[in-house]
């Protein structure tokens, strides 16, 4: 790990593998600065729309990149990987026909924190940091992607720059620096003097340095090298697979605790649709003081936030559980459960929207649901089919699914149904 000069895009020029990260690091670091760090700092003349051209060009670029670095031989007919690529750069595509300033801003605030998400989950995965099938994997290594591999390989920079000066078979790009570093301070003297003895020069000269903010010109600087740093570290790290799938824990707790843990969630849920049966769903009525509209209104969410906390545990009781007939029976009656639960809040949607009205957070809302109905199907065939890589499927599906509502037209959707209504 400490000697990787085998980076991976070896195949493409193994004479320049060694020196080709740090000048990929630097061109993604003056990348960011110019479409990230500019764009967000100026905002464009105050054009929202303009500025998230500019970040989504950027990640567009990362994008390039990953599909160049992480493609490899053996990854290249990875259908998951492809799948998230296109959804990744249908998602900055998106951004270049709606104007989030007129409409869809609340899909475009989710737009913009998912499209590094799932650049990054992208990239650990294409360096094999963890498997579809890898629950916990996947989060150790996204969290990791974030706040440990941009950093912990920043002395290795150093390291490759000394040894990039000390000359070896690249000669000639060691010369070329060398004369880049001589050439800059030298160019600062020569200038100023050539102004100095021609007038005309001298005009245009400060014509071109009027323009030019010293101040602006070092912050950009120190911005660029510092996110160049950052992305060799990234990079290096990418390559050399820090968090590898083979060296995490396969600890699992004993079939009693989940017994007892699944035991006792399922009991809590018969009694909760024992109790939705007659109000909501046979429409037995409600205590005089409360209304259906206010009924829907204070339990979808909570609903919802169960449902989703169901998922989450039978996903780690298939991650950390040695699964027999007992288990399988229990986690296949979460499910069922899960589907009743669905579908209580889906009527207490559909109630509250009869009432009120749509709203973007209702329509979002909605969308989550039928997502996580689509998820408690996939969870119910991976009781039958044990090599359905369930996360990774998952996480595909929500991808869709998020690409699908931003170019339906959210505001459209909800002008459509508050007409139908007359609301």
């Amino acid at each position: 790990m400490e000697s990787n000069a085998n980076f991976s895009i070896s195949d493409r020029g193994k004479g320049h593998s060694f020196y080709l990260l740090p000048v990929i690091a630097l061109a993604l670091g003056i990348l960011f600065d110019r479409l990230m760090f500019a764009p967000w700092v100026t905002n464009i003349d105050g054009n929202v729309w303009l500025a998230d051209r500019s970040i989504c060009l950027f990640w567009m670029c990362c994008l390039g990149v990953a599909v160049w670095i992480g493609f490899t031989k053996e990854s290249r007919c990875n259908c998951a990987l492809w799948l998230g690529g296109i959804g990744c750069a249908a998602l900055c595509v998106w951004f270049f026909i709606y104007d989030s300033n007129n409409g869809n801003f609340e899909y475009s605030f989710f737009a913009r924190l998912a499209i590094p998400a799932v650049l990054m989950t992208l990239a650990q995965y294409a360096s094999g940091s963890f498997t579809l099938k890898d629950t916990g994997g996947i989060f150790t290594a996204f969290m990791g992607g974030w706040f440990y591999q941009p950093f912990s390989r920043i002395g290795m920079l150093a390291g490759m720059i000394g040894r990039l000066a000390s000359g070896g078979k690249s000669s000639g790009i060691r010369k070329a620096i060398i004369g880049i570093v001589i050439a800059v301070p030298l160019l600062s003297v020569i200038l100023p003097l050539l102004g100095g003895a021609d007038q005309l020069f001298g005009y245009y000269l400060d014509q071109i340095a009027r323009n030019v903010r010293v101040g602006d010109v070092v912050l950009h600087i120190i911005v660029a090298l510092a996110a160049s740093v950052l992305f060799f570290s990234f990079l290096w790290n990418l390559n050399g697979g820090v968090i590898h799938a083979a060296e995490r824990s396969d600890a699992s707790l004993d079939t009693v605790i989940w017994g007892v843990v699944l035991i006792s969630v399922i009991a809590v849920y018969i009694l909760f649709c024992a109790i939705q049966f007659p109000h909501l769903f046979a429409r037995a009525g409600l205590p005089a003081h409360m209304t259906y509209a206010e009924y829907a209104r204070e339990g979808f969410a909570q609903t919802m936030a169960v449902c989703s906390i169901n998922m989450l545990l039978f996903g780690m009781c298939l991650r950390y559980s040695k699964r027999g007939g007992f288990l399988t029976a229990l986690l296949g009656v979460l499910l069922a459960l899960t589907a009743v639960m669905l579908y209580s809040g889906f009527v207490r949607l559909n109630l509250y929207i009869d009432a009120f009205g749509m709203t973007w957070l209702r329509l979002a809302s909605g969308w989550f649901m039928i997502y996580l109905a689509a998820v408690t199907a996939l969870s119910a065939a991976r009781l039958r089919w044990q090599r359905i890589p369930l996360v990774g499927v998952c996480a595909l599906v929500l991808l869709g699914w998020f690409l699908i509502l931003g170019y339906a037209n959210p505001d459209g959707i909800i002008a459509t149904v508050n007409a139908a209504k007359a609301i």
